[in-house]
C-alpha cells in the first residue's frame, strides 16, 4: 500500500499495512541478534530492512499530512501498535501520568568535536504522592544542566551482545565471537581475545574477591601459564568470564588476554551467571545449567522454561530468570550457595524452590519476548518487546506499567541501575534509533 493508495476517512487498510510493516520489521530485528549463521532467505529479508522503514516513513507522513485530525481520532500509535490490543486495554500510567514523565532536552552540546543528545525520563519507577511537583522539577532541571559526552569505541565488526566494566577496564562481546578490553583511562583498545568460534552472549568481569578465591584453588595449574612476556600469570588479579553460542565458558585473565579455563556445556549459552563459586548458565532451550568454576564439574541441569534463557540475575537470595517464552520465575535457595559447590550433580530441589512465576496468567503478554530483568528498590523491573517498563511485586506479583518509549513501536532489551537510579535502552522499530532513558528513583 503506497501513500497515494489511502483513501483518507477509512484507516482499516492503513493499519493492516502499518502492523504488518512494524510486524516484518520486529522479524529482521530478531534475526540481526539471534547470534547465528543465517539462511539465504534470511539474508534477503535483512536486505529489504531499509525499504521496509522507508516504506513505513512515507505513509505515516502521508496520513498526517491529508488529515491532521487523523491521529486524534484513531490514535495511531495505539491503534497500529503491533501485538498490543490486549495490553493497551490495561495499560497503567502512574501518578496522573506524571506530569513530566517524559522530557527531551532539545539542546546540543559540543566539546572536543563530540556531541550528544541527551533524553532524560523524570518519571519515577514508583508511585509516590510524598514526592511534589517542585522537587521533581529540581531533579529534572538538575539532569538537563548536567553535560553529557559520548565517546564511540571502534573495534567490533557486528552487534554488541554484552559489556561490563570494573575499575580502569571495560570489557566487551561481541557478535563477531570476539571479546575486547578497553582501558577506561586511554579509551583505547588494548586486548583482542579470539577464543570463541560463536556468539559471544555474555561477559562478566569477577571481583578482586571472587578472582582471590579462584587464584588460591587454581593456583598449580595457573603456574603453567605465562602472558605475553614470559611471566607467569599467579600475580594477576582480574578474572573474566564469558559465555557463547559455541557452548563454552571460558575464564581469562584481563588484561592480559590468556584464557585459564573452558568448560564445555553441551548447548549454545544464552544468559550467565556467577556467584559464590557457582556459575549459573542458561540455554537456548531453556535449560539451567549450574557448575563448580573452582573445579569445572556440573552441578545440576534441567529445563525450567519452554524457550531461551534471556537473563539470570542475583537479588538477596533469590535466583532470577527470564525467557523468550513470556515468563519471569523466582526461585530460592535451599542451601547455602557460599560453602563450596559438591563434585556431584544434585537434584533442583537441593538449590533452589520456586517461589513466584510472572506469566501470561500475571498479565504478561503470551510469547513476548523478555530481555532483560533488573532488581531495583525491593521491585523487577522488566524490559521485553513491550512499549512499557514492567515493575513487579515481588511479594504478590502484582504488575505496574510504565512507559519507556515515546511511540508504540520500541522494545526494551538493555537495563542498568546505580544508586536511585535506572537507565534503560528504548528501540524505535520504526526508525531503527535507539536512546538511553535515565529514570530517578526519590
Amino acid at each position: 500500500m503506497t501513500p497515494e493508495e489511502y483513501d483518507g476517512p477509512d484507516a482499516s487498510n492503513f493499519v493492516k499495512v502499518v502492523r504488518k510493516l512494524r510486524k516484518r520489521l520486529r522479524q529482521i530485528q530478531r534475526l540481526e541478534t539471534c547470534g547465528r549463521d543465517l539462511t539465504t532467505e534470511e539474508r534477503i529479508k535483512l536486505e529489504c530492512k531499509n525499504n521496509i522503514q522507508r516504506e513505513l516513513r512515507e505513509i505515516l507522513a502521508e496520513i498526517n499530512r491529508r488529515d491532521e485530525s487523523f491521529n486524534s481520532s484513531v490514535d495511531v500509535n495505539k491503534e497500529i501498535n503491533l501485538e498490543t490490543d490486549k495490553e493497551d486495554s490495561h495499560e497503567l500510567e502512574p501518578d496522573d501520568q506524571h506530569e513530566e514523565k517524559l522530557e527531551k532536552e532539545k539542546d546540543c552540546v559540543f566539546q572536543n568535536n563530540e556531541y550528544t543528545e541527551s533524553v532524560v525520563v523524570a518519571a519515577p519507577v514508583e508511585q509516590t504522592n510524598v514526592t511534589s511537583s517542585k522537587v521533581k522539577r529540581k531533579i529534572l532541571h538538575e539532569w538537563k544542566s548536567l553535560p553529557m559526552f559520548t565517546k564511540e569505541l571502534e573495534g567490533h565488526h557486528d552487534i554488541i551482545t554484552s559489556v561490563d566494566c570494573d575499575g580502569n577496564w571495560l570489557v566487551s562481546g561481541s557478535q563477531d565471537t570476539s571479546v575486547k578490553v578497553w582501558d577506561l583511562n586511554s579509551m583505547d583498545e588494548v586486548r583482542n581475545m579470539t577464543g570463541h568460534s560463536g556468539c559471544v552472549t555474555c561477559v562478566q568481569i569477577l571481583n578482586n574477591c571472587e578472582s582471590d578465591r579462584i587464584w588460591k584453588v587454581n593456583s598449580m595449574e595457573f603456574k603453567l601459564l605465562v602472558d605475553a612476556d614470559g611471566e607467569t600469570l599467579l600475580n594477576k588479579q582480574k578474572l573474566l568470564l564469558t559465555s557463547s553460542l559455541d557452548c563454552f565458558i571460558k575464564l581469562w585473565v584481563i588484561p592480559d588476554g590468556c584464557c585459564v579455563k573452558s568448560i564445555y556445556i553441551f548447548s549454545p549459552l544464552t544468559a550467565m551467571l556467577y556467584s559464590s563459586n557457582l556459575l549459573f548458565t542458561g540455554t537456548d532451550s531453556g535449560k539451567l545449567v549450574v557448575c563448580d568454576i573452582l573445579s569445572g564439574s556440573l552441578v545440576h541441569e534441567s529445563i525450567i522454561h519452554t524457550q531461551e534463557i534471556s537473563s539470570l540475575k542475583w537479588h538477596c537470595n533469590h535466583l532470577v530468570t527470564t525467557s523468550f517464552d513470556g515468563s519471569v520465575k523466582v526461585w530460592e535457595a535451599t542451601c547455602d550457595l557460599h560453602e563450596t559447590a559438591v563434585s556431584h550433580m544434585l537434584e533442583m530441589e537441593h538449590l533452589f524452590t520456586e517461589v513466584l512465576s510472572v506469566n501470561e496468567s500475571s498479565g504478561l503478554i503470551a510469547g513476548r519476548h523478555i530481555h532483560c530483568v533488573v532488581s531495583w528498590n525491593d521491585k523487577l523491573i522488566i524490559g521485553d518487546d513491550g512499549t512499557n517498563l514492567k515493575v513487579v511485586e515481588l511479594d504478590s506479583g502484582n504488575i505496574t506499567r510504565y512507559p519507556n518509549h515515546k511511540l508504540c513501536s520500541g522494545f526494551t532489551n538493555s537495563m542498568f541501575t546505580y544508586k536511585n537510579m535506572l537507565f534503560a535502552t528504548s528501540y524505535n522499530v520504526d526508525t531503527g534509533n535507539g536512546a538511553i532513558n535515565a529514570i530517578c528513583h526519590n
